[in-house]
């Protein structure tokens, strides 16, 4: 009997998607509700004593992601999750695990072994309501649904605002496998991804095993630099931190620093720009950082506000800045309240320049950023040092 499946092609995104199964192929169809012990274990997964078997595919995914913050929250879902070879991994890395699968048996499995929450249905049709999670997992998921784009779009609207998704899909076009639907390239699963308005962290292939490869996918809400040159995010500079703030500030302009410290970056730009005006905030909580040290980096044109931020906006809400300099409080809730207030202080086509962005041991002003970004109109200017530059969408150059 000849093959009579019917595939088309996405004029949007160029992705092959089976339109029908044809008689040859539809008994060797799996039905995913019917799944139980017996499957897995003709997979190799489980063993005869019902163990996860665990396989060379969970260092894979973790290698991929190696270079990726994790989330700021723990709220992690699995979609598709099967008798999961990443549960217990996940679990030891502090993620409040959610599994989601169409078959009863997988959930009760993983319910009962790793006290887990897990959902008996197809993604499709399950409704998570208001719930957002930090890490979505949909791994060999995507070529299993007929519509890509309508499940990528779910994903995004469950993510939160810093929220990661990873995807793992096979590459190529076997379109004789009978439980595929979709068929992905690199390119194709790139196009749906930007599509719904999600974008790629990381897109890579790898040949785990000897017959297949496998597309691997870490994506994101917004564009976040990647703390490298050359890769797709914000433009990166080649200027100290001291650099780029006098850049960004007007020869006779203004720039507010907050958590001024020993005021040694005041220090840098008050002398390069002599006519600027520079307001110094600190509290001098930290014993490292005194008030005497900042009276010795003092120039002429650096005012000194002892205290907090919050103290300051009490003092002189009026004030206008070219340029906000955010070295204050480093924790997340601290971190964003700033950036927002500093917002309402800002000229317009000012700069807001946060420090420590991207050192991997001040993971919450990284969050407390991208947090920012997502829910504002502000974006990434650019990203020199850990100096991490923002700026409203509506304005393209800094002041001469």
């Amino acid at each position: 009997m000849n093959c009579d499946c019917q595939h088309t092609t996405s004029p949007e995104t160029g992705l092959i998607v089976r339109e029908k199964i044809c008689e040859r192929h539809r008994p060797f169809r799996t039905l995913p509700e019917e799944i139980d012990s017996s499957y897995y274990r003709r997979l190799g997964t489980l063993s005869d004593a019902n163990e996860i078997n665990q396989t060379n595919h969970v260092q894979e995914l973790l290698s991929q992601i190696v270079d990726f913050d994790l989330p700021n929250g723990k709220r992690l879902l699995e979609i598709g999750c099967g008798v999961s070879p990443y549960v217990s991994h996940l679990i030891q890395l502090g993620f409040e695990y959610t599994g989601l699968d169409a078959s009863k048996w997988v959930c009760n499995y993983l319910n009962k072994k790793f006290n887990v929450e897990a959902i008996a249905g197809r993604f499709e049709d399950v409704e998570f309501e208001s719930r957002q999670f930090d890490l979505i997992l949909a791994a060999h998921v995507l070529e299993h649904i007929v519509d890509p784009i309508s499940a990528l779009e779910k994903m995004k609207r469950h993510l939160s605002p810093t929220g990661r998704i990873i995807l793992l899909v096979p590459e190529g076009t076997d379109l004789i496998n009978p439980d595929h639907d979709c068929f992905f390239t690199v390119e194709t699963l790139s196009n749906c991804i930007h599509q719904v308005g999600l974008c790629i962290q990381l897109i890579t292939t790898v040949q785990i095993v000897e017959h297949e490869r496998f597309i691997y996918a870490v994506v994101s809400p917004i564009e976040f630099p990647r703390f490298a040159p050359g890769v797709s995010g914000a433009i990166y500079t080649t200027l100290s931190e001291e650099g780029m703030l006098t850049y960004l500030l007007p020869k006779n302009g203004t720039m507010l620093e907050i958590g001024s410290a020993n005021g040694g970056t005041a220090h840098q730009v008050a002398i390069a720009r002599p006519e600027a005006s520079i307001v110094c905030i600190d509290a001098f909580c930290d014993p490292i950082a005194t008030y005497e040290y900042w009276q010795r980096n003092q120039r002429e044109n650096m005012v000194l506000f002892k205290g907090y931020f919050t103290d300051y906006l009490k003092h002189d809400s009026s004030a206008s800045f070219d340029v906000v300099f955010i070295d204050g409080d480093h924790h997340y809730e601290s971190c964003l309240m700033d950036i927002y207030a500093s917002v309402e202080l800002l000229k317009e086509g000012g700069f807001i320049a946060v420090h420590d962005y991207g050192d991997p041991n001040h993971r919450d002003v990284t969050n407390a950023v991208h947090a920012f970004c997502i829910k504002t109109r502000w974006q990434f200017y650019t990203v020199t040092g850990s100096l991490a530059v923002l700026r409203n969408r509506d304005h393209a150059t800094p002041n001469s």
